[in-house]
């Protein structure tokens, strides 16, 4: 049975840097260890502009309740009725948890006088009560969960989960939201955060993929087109094939921080899960 090894890492957009924005990326792995039967990591990309002020906050809760809920569904992965279970349930549990999260730092966190003179400045509204609005922590979220050949994808928003195969074959394990235009995106802030949720359960063991990587879309916006960014999976699959996984796991944080200032400038996150036998 195959076993599984990854790395994760984020780095601030060169626009945040010039502006003092926070990365408002967030991402989270289980186990932290590199060889294990089963994993679980989580991305979120907290949006930009500014009525978004607390995104970042969004970003981290959204990784921290994704990760334990696919921490959870890994030893469960085989069994279908948990896997029906789980494309039922698991995107309305998940929009509640992260509601309920927001809602909670809201009460304890009151909007900051900035905070207020940004909203008002954007919207053009007042902050009612002196809470921070929900909307500002607004968010996307990536999840992959994997027991030895069982895989469960889940995707909310924007950022690419890509599936890399034997042969260096790339394949998006979602496509595109086609009713979406230019930077719109879905998010957990959504009223149909559920609805819109993408799941689905990868059942092939005789087609195991070699490389699988979760980013946010800082990384596929700084290539001119699909191919370009599908091509650094593949160098990546090429890299590991060749033994060279150290040298990935040492060169990720350099790659994705020259990307991130020569390509959208915007904060890049990626996950890299590999079987171990790549």
């Amino acid at each position: 049975m195959p076993r599984w090894r990854l790395i994760g890492q984020s780095v601030r957009g060169a626009s945040h840097e010039r502006s003092g924005a926070p990365n408002q990326d967030a991402f989270r792995l289980w186990p932290d260890f590199a060889d294990a039967e089963q994993l679980a990591c989580a991305v979120a990309d907290g949006h930009g502009g500014k009525k978004y002020f607390r995104s970042h906050l969004g970003a981290q809760f959204a990784s921290e309740l994704a990760l334990k809920a696919l921490r959870e569904l890994c030893p469960k992965l085989k069994d279908t009725f948990a896997q029906g279970q789980a494309l039922s349930s698991l995107p309305g549990k998940l929009s509640q948890e992260w509601l309920q999260a927001v809602e909670d730092h809201r009460q304890q966190n009151p909007a900051t006088p900035e905070e207020a003179r940004i909203w008002t400045a954007e919207l053009n509204q007042d902050l009612k009560g002196g809470l921070a609005p929900v909307l500002a922590y607004g968010s996307t979220v990536l999840a992959v969960a994997v027991h030895h050949d069982e895989m469960l994808f889940l995707q909310l928003g924007d950022g690419d989960i890509l599936l890399v195969s034997d042969t260096g074959e790339v394949i998006p394990v979602f496509p595109p939201e086609a009713d979406l235009l230019g930077g719109e995106t879905t998010s957990l802030v959504s009223p149909d955060a559920p609805q819109r949720m993408r799941l689905t359960f990868w059942n092939r063991p005789e087609i195991l993929p070699a490389i699988i990587m979760v980013s946010t879309d800082g990384y596929s916006n700084s290539y001119p087109d699909a191919a370009s960014f599908h091509q650094v999976a593949s160098d990546i699959w090429e890299m590991t094939a060749e033994g060279n996984w150290d040298k990935v796991k040492e060169t990720l944080p350099a790659w994705l921080t020259e990307t991130t200032r020569k390509g959208s400038g915007d904060d890049i996150t990626a996950v890299l899960i590999a079987r171990s036998d790549v």
